[in-house]
């Protein structure tokens, strides 16, 4: 009997207990941002529309700052420079083996509230490499699958140089 009491009162305190987030923010007052198109001066057509959806989608899901469209504390605008894909190495018989995708990147996070710049970097440069004939699960495999994980990273980059910034 006590042994049940004591499960039920470990049940209780686990469904009561305080809920605790690993996010933080550095600016507190933000709570809604602007996620404006990213110019795209690259011939990678669809790159700026698909920068801005991942953002989108990355602020959505992370939940810190919601989107907003009308009256936004935070703005984000994006360009991308240049994008690059080259091979990366080669297999023993001289096939190509990896490629990578390079994409640079100019953002700034915009404070709207205080009307500041939070974070800018002019020449953010990220890479991926890609291996269509791997087998491992953790290796991406195709140049979209290579372009993706490069805008999770944008959204990382900004997220640790704004709202993370300790």
């Amino acid at each position: 009997m006590v042994k049940r009491i004591y499960y039920l009162f470990l049940l209780l305190l686990f469904l009561s207990g305080c809920s605790y987030s690993v996010y933080t923010s550095e600016y507190p007052h933000l709570k809604t941002i602007l996620v404006q198109p990213f110019e795209n001066k690259t011939v990678e057509y669809t790159l700026g529309q698909d920068a801005q959806n991942s953002l989108v989608n990355a602020f959505m899901k992370d939940g810190r700052l919601k989107i907003n469209t009308q009256n936004p504390d935070a703005e984000l605008r994006g360009e991308i420079l240049d994008f690059r894909k080259r091979i990366f190495s080669y297999d023993n018989a001289g096939s190509v083996e990896e490629y990578q995708i390079q994409i640079l990147f100019s953002v700034t996070f915009y404070d709207l509230k205080l009307n500041n710049e939070i974070y800018a970097n002019k020449n953010l440069l990220l890479t991926r490499t890609y291996n269509p004939t791997s087998d491992n699960i953790n290796v991406e495999k195709t140049e979209e699958e290579a372009i993706n994980k490069i805008l999770s990273n944008l959204f990382d980059d900004i997220i640790k140089n704004t709202l993370e910034n300790w």
